[in-house]
């Protein structure tokens, strides 16, 4: 019997240990940038199927399969397509998936389209390439516990008479990768054995980066409202995770955005924070009957979004969630816009509640506008020319032709062509040069014909050329064609 006492003891000791550690990964990885994993160890594809791979169609994919061997869910994961043709020439696409990756579960994302291949693939390999951690409202407070140190804390308890806290200055750090808002922080009021007598929060209003130090001065903390206590502390209550974008919309300093936010986010569509709730209001909560509600909701990114799917909190007078239900706006908003939603039904009201809170889950990306930043023209022949475009820079240009990284995403080949082009590269790519090679009813060969589009392609970015003439196209009877990327030119 002592035996196994023993053992039974050592037993819950390793289970209190291995939770321990598993806190502390949890902790560990929810320091860094929740918008961008470093450690992908976790996640891996074990599995896919090809649906289609023809020459000159689209690839598909019928399912990629992925495998989450972590204590975290993920959302927003990129994938790395990598395919050899029978040469043995390696092409290179990068592919987001939509929805989320629960904790140690697998999870098949099906029917995954890559843009029109130029070849037979012979080989292929599926990598994780980027995610996100999934994260809720309860997590942002733990979030912003690990992120914020408190460096010092200078104050003054004035407990006679007016009962405030006068803080003199109160300075302290971000240490994780993440953006904050609104940090609040609570003065902990303690007796003799350390034990708690009394919590008081305050807000400090203002947005602070990753890695950066803030310091606030004299201002005061009112309704202390005690007599006696030994000691004081101060701890990081909870803080508003936000995205880079909107740190530096509300003054954020740009020394604390790296250029991989920009890579990485700008460019994404990221519903929950592309899109925001301005307000809502309840138009009817009479219980048994159909709820009614008007949001008013802004886009702030390039692309146009629907089948908007928010989740509803039912708030009762004591402050607590009482029930919670799902609502689809099946309608469409626009990039750059803002857009009122009228008489949105979200069901029979089964329950009395004195509020709601309204969160965005997710929605569909269904085509992007360009940035904003970009002013284009068009000339006689419909070839494109940037208005940013430095004339001096033309005679430092020289040859790039790696075709791995740029890609053709689709094309409509006629009296007055388009093209859109992803380049993958990191550099901006000027003058790119097209082999067009018409084939037959046989899918021989039958012409090949070269031509050259004007201005550039940022790097990282999309680009549709439109209405491009391509000389003497319209004298040969083709059935299909292939395009392919020949060269272009990149700044010395």
């Amino acid at each position: 019997m002592k035996n196994f006492s023993c053992f039974f003891i050592q037993v819950l000791l390793f289970a209190g240990l291995l939770a321990f550690a598993t806190e502390a990964s949890i902790d560990s990885e929810l320091r860094q940038n929740i918008n961008k994993v470093t450690d992908l160890s976790k996640i891996k594809v074990v599995g896919f199927k090809w649906q289609q791979k023809a020459k000159t169609t689209l690839g598909i994919f019928e399912y990629i399969e992925v495998f989450n061997n972590s204590s975290l869910d993920y959302r927003n994961i990129k994938l790395e397509v990598l395919i050899y043709n029978k040469n043995k020439r390696l092409y290179k696409f990068i592919v987001p998936m939509s929805g989320e990756l629960e904790a140690n579960a697998k999870k098949k994302f099906r029917i995954v389209t890559l843009p029109i291949l130029p070849f037979d693939p012979d080989e292929t390999i599926v990598n994780i390439l980027s995610a996100e951690l999934l994260y809720v409202d309860d997590d942002i407070k733990i979030l912003a516990e690990n992120a914020i140190k408190i460096i010092s804390f200078d104050h003054v308890v004035e407990n006679v008479t007016s009962k405030v806290v006068i803080v003199n200055s109160l300075k302290f750090k971000n240490e994780s990768e993440n953006f904050f808002k609104n940090i609040v922080f609570s003065i902990n009021f303690l007796d003799q054995k350390g034990n708690s007598i009394k919590s008081v929060p305050f807000k400090v209003r203002g947005v602070i980066g990753p890695k950066e130090t803030r310091n606030v001065e004299n201002f005061q903390v009112p309704g202390i409202g005690i007599d006696y206590f030994s000691n004081v502390q101060l701890s990081v209550f909870k803080g508003e995770l936000i995205n880079y974008r909107e740190y530096l919309e509300k003054g954020g300093k740009s020394k604390f955005v790296k250029l991989s936010d920009f890579q990485d986010v700008a460019d994404t569509p990221l519903p929950r924070k592309d899109l925001k709730i301005n307000k809502f209001t309840i138009v009817n909560k009479s219980r048994s009957t159909i709820g009614l509600m008007t949001i008013d909701l802004s886009n702030k990114s390039r692309y146009e979004y629907e089948n908007l799917v928010l989740e509803m909190r039912f708030i009762n007078s004591g402050g607590n969630t009482i029930s919670s239900k799902k609502i689809k706006i099946k309608e469409k908003i626009k990039p750059f816009s803002e857009r009122i939603f009228s008489e949105v039904n979200f069901g029979i009201v089964d329950n009395d509640f004195s509020k709601i809170n309204l969160t965005i889950l997710s929605a569909s990306m269904i085509g992007s506008s360009p940035e904003l930043k970009k002013v284009e023209t068009k000339d006689s022949v419909g070839r494109l020319e940037n208005k940013n475009y430095d004339n001096d820079k033309a005679s430092q240009l020289i040859k790039f032709d790696s075709n791995e990284e740029i890609l053709v995403l689709d094309a409509n080949i006629g009296r007055r062509a388009s093209l859109k082009i992803l380049n993958l590269s990191n550099h901006r790519i000027f003058n790119p040069t097209f082999k067009l090679i018409l084939l037959d009813d046989k899918s021989k060969v039958l012409k090949t014909l070269r031509f050259k589009l004007s201005g550039f392609i940022e790097p990282k970015s999309e680009r549709t050329y439109r209405s491009i003439e391509i000389d003497n196209l319209a004298s040969f009877k083709y059935e299909s064609f292939r395009l392919e990327y020949l060269s272009g030119e990149k700044l010395k």
